[in-house]
């Protein structure tokens, strides 16, 4: 097998003809490339022309393939379960990003920007100052009051803490202090 491929590549980059007669049937590594990136540009400017729709037809073909597929449906669905467990710091980000798309606030973060934020914090609530429990992101304006999601209005807060806070306009120091309690 190695033999075969070693006189392809030797009769590739010596035989004039036969490169000629690779290059018309469009088989040659060159040609491959150039066809990937102008079926790319086509998808992006179809995509650019009308998102919705570009997006709608993208989601019934994969309908389609999961009916037609259940074993791929099965095997997709098992791939992501498997990365949303390796993965939950980036399915929280995922989350939150989703639903302020959905609300229409501006801006968005990183998980490395979060996890640059939590070391900010000690990865300590501000508001009550407890280490031991997971902390969430906490809208400093909330979403629903018209606050961005950029990473300049989160704040990390447990999860008792961030029911707690509600809707309400509230930015804990990074250290707790009596004003903060």
């Amino acid at each position: 097998m190695e033999r075969n491929r070693a006189y392809g590549r030797l009769r590739y980059a010596t035989d004039e003809d036969f490169r000629e007669k690779r290059l018309a049937e469009g088989k040659l590594p060159e040609v491959k490339e150039r066809k990937r990136l102008t079926a790319l540009k086509s998808s992006r400017k179809k995509r650019a022309e009308d998102p919705e729709g570009y997006r709608a037809k993208k989601a019934r073909g994969m309908r389609e393939l999961r009916v037609k597929n259940p074993e791929f449906a099965q095997a997709q669905n098992k791939n992501t379960k498997g990365w949303a467990k390796r993965n939950p710091g980036a399915v929280k980000v995922g989350k939150l990003a989703r639903r302020a798309r959905e609300i229409g606030a501006a801006g968005a973060f990183t998980q490395a920007e979060w996890h640059a934020l939590l070391e900010s914090f000690a990865n300590t609530c501000p508001r009550c100052g407890r280490s031991d429990e997971p902390l969430t992101a906490d809208h400093i304006v909330p979403l629903a009051c018209g606050g961005s999601n950029d990473i300049s209005n989160i704040q990390p807060l447990c999860r008792l803490c961030n029911c707690k806070k509600g809707t309400k306009t509230v930015r804990y120091n990074p250290w707790p202090t009596e004003g903060n309690e």
